[in-house]
């Protein structure tokens, strides 16, 4: 077991080798959480950032795909996947439950991990994981959304967290996909 001793603090890397966290002590010398990975850290370029993209999904399309295309560029991708209530509480029940979405998100390329997300505030969770970047559309910048994505700014600002945006995909939304079933 490693001496870990008593001035250390979870970092915002994940391990390459077995995907836990990080532990960063007051030298910057940084080792695995899993105690029985040999994982030390020699060099930043191999430690993966995490991305936390937060989505709906109620039915998927390809808006998401070129969203998580994207994310993937940065690094290790954590779904934030609203849950039933969270979608009920500014549209219609999803098509899809929570359950589904879910087993279909875990399954496309370049997904690490799926995490509810119980409301529109992106905060609980981004507080819980710290991501390195959250990555959206930039249809966020004006209209209901607006507020969270000042929120999810001012969140990720706490620990120098970057928000990168895409440009939305025209077109398509899950919305106009239900109407049109």
């Amino acid at each position: 077991m490693k001496n870990i001793g008593s001035n250390f603090k979870w970092s915002n890397f994940i391990c390459p080798i077995c995907g836990n966290n990080l532990f960063k002590n007051n030298r910057n010398e940084m080792w695995c959480s899993n105690f029985e990975c040999d994982y030390e850290w020699e060099n930043k370029e191999d430690v993966v950032k995490k991305i936390y993209a937060g989505m709906a999904a109620d039915l998927i399309h390809h808006g998401h795909i070129n969203i998580i295309k994207e994310a993937r560029k940065y690094g290790k991708v954590i779904i934030g996947l609203l849950t039933d209530e969270a979608i009920e509480s500014y549209k219609r029940t999803p098509a899809l439950s929570y359950k589904h979405r879910k087993i279909i998100m875990e399954n496309i390329k370049g997904v690490s991990k799926v995490v509810p997300q119980k409301t529109l505030s992106y905060k609980e969770n981004l507080k819980r994981i710290k991501p390195d970047y959250v990555i959206h559309a930039d249809d966020w910048r004006t209209g209901p959304q607006k507020k969270t994505r000042q929120e999810v700014i001012e969140v990720l600002f706490e620990w120098d967290g970057k928000l990168i945006e895409v440009p939305y995909t025209e077109g398509i939304s899950s919305t106009k996909l239900h109407k049109e079933l």
